[in-house]
């Protein structure tokens, strides 16, 4: 009922029906309506949790396996190679990374977008789980974990000049007692050593007392135990027989005896040992303020709401007595930041909630305004009642979320309530005036609100982290401007249907004033202006598509600078330094002195120059860097190594302090300048980090040359400008010691791993025991006293026991030679890679800027002086990549479904270009937004651009549905150009106005923690502000140049009847088949290219018969998987390299297949997919039409290149099966009904080798061969109309769905061009007869998309026919008299498009309009010559 339009011209009676209506009759229920609304999300925003950024998933598996004493060679070589060969291939694993160091090997499995993370996981232990004789000996169990997010809420310093022990006991004892506080369930220790306890024994001792290392470790071994002996059953009751010598402190193990003589006496372990309970060696020193400090780190659990636990951590700290000498200081408070964030967004929402309402008043009778004001927190209390059950959360993005929509929301309600008004004034009085504007303005509301969440809702599937930051705004806009509709047309209606005006006074006198201004802008400026541009409506379409052009041409001249994520002024400092492996901890230590002292010298110049006190605090960290990231999706850690130290600083609060972050940041850069023999230094005062501005990863097959090419990339990146801190992943690690057996080893028994164990207990040490100690656990060694392994001449007293008993010099069984181990060796995808990194100085350029330099001069200049080179941008500038194309993808589906809703709703294929032509403006406004206020273009920005889309349309919608009313009504079209953009001037000034705004308290905020988001706010506001007030013009102007088309093409064919001009289009038969033409004409031509070499790297290849490798450099091309520009066949010899010379060179993608029946060609099932065993470059696996976009890369010219490829059948064993959900629909072109039929379908998809199902149609192959196809069909078809649409259809009965089934033949006539013929028949026999179709398509890949346009010519049995449009005898009335149709013909064009969003998930959109034919338009219950038709579905393909 609450879509019927034309309700204000049925009789009393039937608009009763109305829900509006019932609700305008029955205030009580609009106002209990209302309080349930009110209440329900008063009470759901006390319930929501609070955080400062949305929790998000790192979306990877980590898989840590310890190697204690493993250089990182053998790490590599026998864990993560091999952790990596058996995760690769598993489904949903998008990039895999590998760190083999020294004692550990780590691999982190990147999983791609929406993939389900705990089935990756679970895949990949069974991966690792099925690995043979793994892991290697002496290394410790795989630990296979998904890290989840967590969020810091307080980090406490306990300082103290007591002593390391002492300060550590007081830090755990805090730690165990904040656990005990409820809703505190994470505390962890940062910054300080572990424990462990050493047991050492000189080789000297060993041998006075004729011991070895083995007797000693099974000694400790085996008298340090908790076992269980099992029970004995008495009569009274059951006793546990227990063994319980488990020592936990270095005394208790004194008394380990080691052996016993024959006289009785014992030896034990304090007589032959020093036992050491404490710190391990490395060395590590936390200062805080000139202090000695340990941190205790308390963060909160993913569901555990972040001011609860600071709360608990209050309570612990108000009854907390520190130990003598101890202090505790409360260093870094997260929840001050989420306070001043939200105190922040609030203030500004409450400042532009009051200027949206001041200006209602200054325009609106005050209780219109009073109610407009009002539906905004009733529509925002409604939308956060839903926050809940769609998982957000109150933070700084959600709120900023709430502050978009303020202006948003309201953009209805005033539509309504204006029209109301207008009613009002005109004489009508009450529920009938209510009811009639309500009605009146139904559609084009519907449509604007509907616009707007179509341009949000598709960011809600934008991938990439940030995509996973700013999911909350669309689900914030989107659920607040639903419930605006309930709001607008079931509350406001009641509202204002009773009462007169409220305003009185000088209230009053002040609106009149400002009323006759408008009404004078409106006559003077508006009509006139209006009237004069659709004259000259050609000139008025140039100067907008100027204005176009220089806004965008500020982007393109620099004018405007593209920064992916600006920084972001905070409130801390951080230094990072790293030494060579194997520094001395001294050095480490002495050049972060020098680090802290330039830091005070920093200050104290500031301090000079303008008074100001910069430091809150100042932490120093030698032996040892804490990794943290305050903004969305930050995570902390520490690693401790002596050749690591890190200083951080906490500024004073911005504001406080004038100085920026970034000028302290240069200043104290430049006084530190180099530190003598530092391998990296860094420096940050960015509040937000995601990563370097430039990254690029190298491989080469030869290491020296891949180490010169790292150097001359430093070399060549020093001087771009802004660069600074250049750094590279290479080290070489620190110096070793190689072992190799002499003859006279040999001779006397002995094996290489005789002589790595022995060596590895006595200078590593041999584990013999863990201990749990409170929450750590603690390792027991064995090992030589350290003095001994600090000095290279315990090599010369080292024995090792022979096989035969007794014991030799090491040096004498074994040669030794020194070299250089790495410290650390990193692999991506099975690569090894070296990363080379940087940093942009935004005062002097662009990270863009940098990144174009980079790839315009010096990776070509590198590729040709090291061939064989491969490079790949990595990191930060990876994921931007990633995240602009999903936008970029998104922006394409929401500029189609606008044009969808606009074109049902006009009826109309070629009039929502007058109204599209707002989103172009809308974005000019944008760019010239951020010009004015001198931000830098963003990823924000672009994201608000995209929502922007939506937005920018409401007002065209209202204006030209009005324009076409007027035409309807006779006006010619420039009068009805002029008198719709006055009429609709007052509620377009309203609306634009009110938005921006809502937005304007946000857009000139200077407070450092709203710099993240403002670009957004700037996108929408001047987009809106802009597109608002030229769309007055250049819309009628638009429209009026529609209408001069209609009327050419009309003249042009004297045989089309004249239609009424509101429903008037453009002819398809006579325009779709020039512009698909057009469009089938795009071909990509293949250019002439250098030769190079390829090495193929194939798993899971067969064994036996042909493999065909196949190069395209054409996109078409590969989508269709045809006409490949070189083709090669080599013998199948399973799994290996295979090489190809000659290959052309430039960006291709290779595909190879294995030929199982030697026929030359791919075999491909019934309905064109591949059913032979295939692989595709880049671990590209496709489950539907192959995207050239996924599976290129850049072939160098003239070079050698090895990549590695993995065999798999598209289809698997069984097909793939696909869920999700869709909507089916089609306009409605019978007379007086508004009404579109459409209906939501579960979205169920199976492709097999015969059988494919598509959502509501399914296709079984019969006969396949070539290019020719023949299969059976079916396809569910909905009933096009119920008789309550319209008067007009009333007594003609609904008409319903039924089942169509029959047989297609499919042909390929032409490369790429697809023709299909096709017969179907009710075969339910509710309706009779049958249909038939000829339809001609051509598959378009673009990106990671595929267009397929297409046209068709239909075919109607007269039973069909008859059914959809005819009138039967017995349902003739005196208006609607009876009518009966033949068979009937129609013309169809439209386009599919099919996004691959990830391997798994992909949207399909087809869009069609219908011609129907003369015989049908003259039907009594038609007057609409074209039908829209519909379908959308959003899939997971498993």
């Amino acid at each position: 009922m609450l879509l019927n339009k034309d309700a204000q011209n049925l009789p009393p009676e039937s608009k009763n029906r109305s829900l509006i209506d019932w609700f305008i009759r029955n205030p009580v229920a609009a106002n209990l309506l209302m309080v349930v609304l009110l209440v329900g999300g008063a009470l759901s925003a006390v319930n929501l949790q609070r955080q400062v950024f949305p929790t998000i998933s790192p979306g990877t598996v980590v898989v840590t396996v310890p190697f204690p004493g493993a250089t990182p060679a053998e790490v590599e070589e026998g864990v993560t190679r091999r952790v990596e060969e058996a995760v690769l291939g598993i489904d949903g694993v998008k990039r895999v990374t590998s760190t083999a160091s020294e004692n550990v090997g780590r691999v982190v499995v990147e999983t791609s977008d929406f993939a389900d993370l705990q089935v990756v996981k679970d895949d990949i232990e069974s991966a690792v789980d099925r690995l043979s004789d793994f892991p290697p000996e002496n290394a410790e169990k795989p630990v296979v974990v998904a890290p989840k997010p967590t969020g810091g809420v307080v980090t406490l310093a306990v300082i103290g000049d007591v002593g390391a022990m002492a300060l550590r006991r007081a830090a755990e004892d805090i730690e165990r007692d904040l656990l005990t506080q409820q809703g505190v369930s994470l505390v962890s220790l940062e910054g300080d050593r572990d424990l462990e306890i050493s047991i050492e024994v000189s080789e000297a001792t060993l041998r006075r007392y004729d011991l070895t290392f083995e007797e000693v470790a099974g000694a400790v071994r085996q008298s340090s135990l908790d076992l269980a002996g099992g029970s004995i059953a008495t009569d009274s009751g059951e006793i546990l027989l227990r063994t319980n010598q488990k020592r936990q402190t270095g005394e208790a193990f004194d008394s380990v005896v080691i052996r016993t003589q024959p006289d009785g006496s014992v030896i034990t372990l304090a007589d032959i040992a020093d036992i050491n309970d404490g710190f391990v060696r490395k060395q590590l020193r936390n200062i805080y303020n000139g202090r000695p400090a340990v941190f205790v780190k308390v963060s909160r659990a993913e569901a555990e709401d972040v001011l609860q636990v600071k709360e608990a951590v209050d309570g612990f700290l108000q009854g907390y007595s520190p130990p003598p000498g101890v202090e505790l200081i409360e260093l870094r408070d997260e929840t001050k930041l989420l306070r001043e964030r939200v105190n922040l967004l609030l203030r500004n929402g409450a400042f532009g909630f009051a200027l949206v309402f001041l200006f209602l008043v200054l325009m609106l009778d005050l209780r219109l305004a009073v109610w407009v004001s009002a539906g905004i927190a009733t529509a925002f209390m409604g939308g956060i009642m839903l926050f809940g059950a769609l998982g957000v959360t109150i933070t700084m993005i959600s709120l900023f979320g709430l502050i978009i929509v303020l202006g948003l929301v309201v953009d209805d309600a005033i539509v309504i309530g204006e029209n109301i008004d207008a009613e009002q004034q005109s004489g009508v009085a009450g529920e009938s005036a209510a009811s009639r504007g309500a009605h009146r303005m139904l559609a084009p509301v519907i449509v604007g609100v509907l616009t707007t969440v179509a341009a949000f809702a598709p960011l809600l599937v934008t991938g990439g982290t940030f995509g996973d930051i700013t999911r909350a705004i669309p689900l914030v806009v989107i659920s607040v401007l639903l419930v605006s509709l309930l709001e607008a047309f079931c509350i406001l209606p009641a509202h204002l249907s009773h009462g007169g005006s409220w305003s009185r006074g000088p209230i009053k006198r002040l609106q009149a004033k400002i009323g006759n201004g408008i009404e004078w802008v409106r006559d003077r400026v508006v009509r006139s202006g209006v009237t004069f541009a659709a004259k000259w409506r050609y000139a008025t379409l140039g100067v907008a598509a100027a204005f176009f052009i220089l806004c965008i041409g500020l982007l393109q001249s620099g004018q405007v600078r593209f920064i992916f994520f600006p920084a972001v002024e905070g409130n801390s400092l951080s230094a990072s330094l790293t030494m060579p492996d194997g520094t001395p901890f001294e050095r480490t230590d002495a050049a972060v002195q020098t680090m802290t002292n330039a830091a005070y010298e920093v200050a104290e110049e500031i301090e000079q120059e303008s008074g100001e006190t910069l430091f809150v605090s100042v932490t120093s960290t030698s032996g040892g860097s804490a990794s943290s990231n305050n903004g969305p999706g930050g995570q902390s850690s520490f690693s401790g190594e002596e050749n690591i130290g890190q200083v951080r600083i906490e500024l004073t609060p911005f504001g406080q302090r004038m100085t920026p972050a970034a000028e302290i940041e240069r200043r104290w850069r430049g006084r530190v300048g180099s530190i003598e023999g530092a391998e990296r230094v860094s420096f940050s005062s960015s509040f937000v980090r995601f990563g370097s501005d430039v990254e690029f990863e190298l491989a080469h097959q030869d290491e020296a040359q891949l180490v010169a090419s790292v150097e001359d990339l430093k070399r060549s990146l020093a001087q771009v400008e802004g660069i600074n801190q250049i750094e590279d992943s290479f080290d070489l690690g620190k110096r070793q010691l190689v072992f190799e057996l002499t003859p006279t080893g040999r001779a006397a028994g002995l094996r290489e791993a005789d002589i790595a164990t022995q060596v590895r207990r006595g200078f590593f040490g041999e584990e013999v025991q863990r201990i749990q100690r409170g929450r750590e656990e603690i390792r027991v060694y064995v090992r030589y006293p350290e003095s001994t392994r600090t000095s290279l001449d315990a090599l010369d007293n080292f024995r090792v026991q022979l096989p035969g008993g007794g014991s030799a010099p090491l040096l004498t069984v074994a040669s030794v030679e020194e070299s250089r181990a790495y410290s650390s060796i990193e692999r991506i995808d099975g690569r090894r890679v070296v990363t080379v990194s940087a940093d942009v100085d935004e005062a002097i350029s662009t990270p863009n800027i940098a990144n174009e330099a980079i790839l315009a001069s010096v990776m070509p200049e590198l590729e040709q002086k090291y061939p064989g080179l491969r490079w790949v941008r990595a990191g930060t500038t990876r994921e931007q990549n990633e995240d602009l194309a999903s936008l970029g993808s998104a922006f394409i589906v929401v500029l189609l479904i606008i044009f969808a809703l606009i074109a049902t709703q006009l009826r109309s294929y070629i009039q929502p270009l007058a109204i599209l032509v707002a989103i172009p403006l809308g974005v000019a406004g944008a760019v010239l937004g951020h010009f004015v206020l001198g931000f830098a273009l963003s990823f924000i920005s672009i994201f608000g651009i995209v929502a922007l889309a939506g937005v920018a349309v409401n007002a065209s919608v209202v204006l030209v549905d009005l324009y076409n009313q007027y035409r309807a009504e006779g006006k010619s079209p420039i009068e009805a150009a002029a008198d719709s953009a006055a009429r609709r001037f007052r509620p377009v000034l309203l609306t634009t106005l009110t938005t921006a705004l809502g937005l304007a308290p946000l857009l000139f905020e200077k407070s450092p923690q709203a710099q993240f988001l403002i670009p957004m706010a700037v996108s929408l506001g001047f987009g809106i502000v802009v597109s608002g007030f030229m769309v007055l013009f250049v819309t009628p102007s638009v429209a009026v140049m529609i209408d001069d088309w209609r009327a050419r093409a009309s003249s042009r064919d004297s045989a089309v009847a004249e239609e009424p001009l509101m429903n008037t289009t453009s002819e398809p038969s006579k325009q779709t088949p020039i512009g698909v033409i057009a469009v089938f004409a795009i071909c990509l031509v293949p250019s002439l290219s250098d030769a190079a070499d390829l090495d193929l790297l194939l798993e899971n290849a067969p064994d036996g018969g042909t493999l065909v490798f196949q190069i395209y450099n054409a996109a078409d091309a590969f989508g269709d998987l045809r006409d490949p520009a070189q083709e090669f066949s080599l013998p199948a010899v399973g799994d290996g390299t295979y090489a190809l010379e000659n290959v052309i060179d430039g960006q291709i993608a290779v595909l190879v297949y294995h030929d199982e029946n030697e026929n030359g060609i791919i075999d491909k099932n019934f309905i064109g997919i591949p059913r032979e065993p295939l692989a595709i470059s880049n671990a590209y696996k496709p489950k539907g039409p192959p995207s050239f976009a996924r599976a290129s890369f850049n072939m160098p010219s003239g070079d050698r290149l090895q990549i590695g490829m993995e065999m798999y059948k598209v289809l698997g064993e069984r097909g793939r099966v696909g869920l999700g959900v869709g909507v089916i629909g089609r306009s409605n072109p019978y007379r007086d009904s508004s009404r579109n039929v459409s209906q939501v379908i579960p979205a169920v998809t199976y492709v097999g080798e015969r059988l494919q199902w598509f959502g509501p149609a399914l296709r079984y192959g019969i006969y396949g061969s070539g290019k020719l196809r023949l299969a059976a069909a079916a396809e569910y078809r909905i009933g096009v109309y119920e008789e309550d649409d319209s008067d007009f259809l009333s007594g003609l009965g609904d008409r319903e769905d039924t089942l169509l089934g029959g047989v297609g033949l499919q042909y390929e006539i032409a490369e790429g061009f697809e023709l299909e013929l096709l017969y179907q028949h009710d075969v339910l026999d509710r309706i009779g007869g049958g249909m038939a179709n000829v339809r001609l398509s051509r598959g378009i890949p673009w990106g990671t998309a595929l267009f397929v346009p297409q046209i068709a010519y239909n075919w109607l049995g007269s039973d069909m026919s008859n059914h959809d449009f005819g009138v039967p005898e017995s349902a003739a009335t005196p208006d609607r008299p009876a009518y009966r149709l033949g068979s009937t013909t129609s013309f169809e064009a439209g386009v599919g498009v099919f996004i691959e969003l990830t391997e798994s998930w992909r949207i399909i959109v087809n869009v069609a309009g219908e011609r129907l034919e003369d015989s049908v338009v003259e039907s009594p219950i038609v007057d609409d010559d074209v039908v829209i038709k519909g379908l959308a579905i959003v899939t997971y393909v498993f």
